[in-house]
């Protein structure tokens, strides 16, 4: 499968808008993915960008992302009464659970948050693999929003022979 990482679409939109653009957080951008998946993609690494579903009924994914972007289910058509962000937040951290990837969020998991009803996320994402697999991010507005990870990615995986 190669080097992964998950991306959570509505951290880098948030930041991106917030620290680049200079407008309001909520407001959605495909900048912020945009620029990491530059990124990674030059790094060898592919990504899964996380969507909330909410958004994807909104903002219609561009051409140039369509392979990366990966829709979350809605809760509410699978009858669980919570919010889609739950939805989206959990999907990212169990593709980076299963996949024993990074996951790239500036998010924080709140213990009203419905993530910490999943014991087996919250114990992966307190423990080691969680830490050392969570990266966290800034954007270099010099640099026309340049992402820039606060981890290095993921060294190329040898190929299996």
């Amino acid at each position: 499968a190669g080097t992964m990482a998950v991306l959570s679409c509505w951290s880098l939109s948030s930041v991106f808008a917030g620290e680049v653009m200079g407008i309001d957080r909520r407001e959605f951008t495909w900048e912020g993915l945009r620029a990491a998946c530059k990124y990674y993609r030059t790094h060898g690494v592919r990504v899964i960008a996380v969507l909330n579903s909410k958004v994807a009924k909104e903002h219609e994914v561009p051409e140039d992302l369509i392979d990366e972007v990966l829709v979350a289910p809605s809760c509410e058509s699978h009858g669980v009464q919570c919010s889609d962000v739950f939805c989206t937040d959990l999907l990212v951290y169990r593709l980076a659970m299963t996949l024993g990837c990074q996951f790239i969020t500036n998010g924080i998991v709140k213990e009203d948050h419905g993530v910490s009803t999943q014991t087996d996320v919250m114990a992966w994402l307190s423990g080691q693999d969680g830490h050392s697999l969570r990266v966290e991010f800034l954007f270099k507005k010099k640099n026309d929003g340049e992402f820039f990870p606060l981890k290095p990615p993921p060294l190329k995986a040898a190929s299996a022979a």
